[in-house]
């Protein structure tokens, strides 16, 4: 890296403390307006963009004034300092008016009158209390939309959980009826296969040869074919 010059460094030094005594300016008016539930960051921030705003370019030398800050010779220097931050309308030096001809002299040169130093406080005041309006219209109009980007985002989630539980809902009623018919199925090939066995065995008690069995057995049986014969007959004379 090429040295730099004494004067080249001390030009330096002067470009870094003009706009860190500018910037502290605004520095100090966020602090004394002391907003509440901002951080240091946050008030450095935002005396970085009214800094901006009202001399048309950024800062560039937060790091140095995140350094000089703390120095105490620049703060016994800048914290005494009450005086509101620079305006530019305010702070514009004087303007000479110069003719070109020949006979131009002395008296040729003609100054516009500075701004009073009341007046020039009232429009530094005005000033900052335009950008601090602006600043602030600014923050609670993207608060308000982030506000509603949060609500839109509720919604849709609130939306999505209740379609997710309507489909829940939905499942959970199709498996009861699906159990039902099961049951019913169940229910009809069981009445079936009874009625199946029912019937094997009536076929079976009346092809029956009594005469082999002995007189108890032989007289229970001849009861229970008089009754499937009664029951078949009541049957088919009923349905006709």
């Amino acid at each position: 890296m090429p040295e730099r010059s004494t004067k080249s460094l001390m030009s330096r030094w002067d470009s870094i403390k003009t706009q860190c005594s500018t910037f502290a300016g605004y520095m100090m008016a966020v602090l004394r307006q002391n907003p509440s539930g901002m951080t240091d960051a946050d008030k450095t921030s935002l005396a970085a963009t009214r800094f901006a705003a009202v001399e048309k370019k950024p800062f560039h030398f937060l790091h140095c004034w995140s350094i000089l800050k703390d120095q105490p010779k620049w703060m016994d220097q800048h914290m005494g300092n009450q005086n509101p931050p620079p305006n530019p309308i305010a702070t514009q030096s004087n303007t000479i008016d110069l003719d070109g001809g020949e006979d131009s002299g002395p008296s040729s040169f003609t100054s516009k009158r500075p701004l009073g130093r009341d007046s020039a406080k009232e429009k530094a005041k005005k000033q900052r209390s335009e950008n601090t309006s602006s600043t602030d219209s600014e923050y609670l109009t993207r608060m308000g939309e982030l506000s509603l980007e949060r609500l839109s985002v509720y919604k849709s989630v609130a939306s999505t959980e209740e379609k997710k539980l309507e489909f829940m809902k939905k499942q959970e009623r199709q498996k009861l009826i699906l159990e039902r018919k099961k049951l019913n199925l169940e229910k009809m090939k069981m009445e079936r296969q009874k009625v199946k066995e029912e019937t094997e065995q009536e076929v079976l008690i009346l092809s029956m040869d009594l005469t082999k069995c002995n007189p108890l057995l032989r007289q229970y049986y001849e009861v229970k074919q008089h009754e499937i014969l009664a029951r078949v007959t009541g049957s088919s004379s009923s349905s006709k």
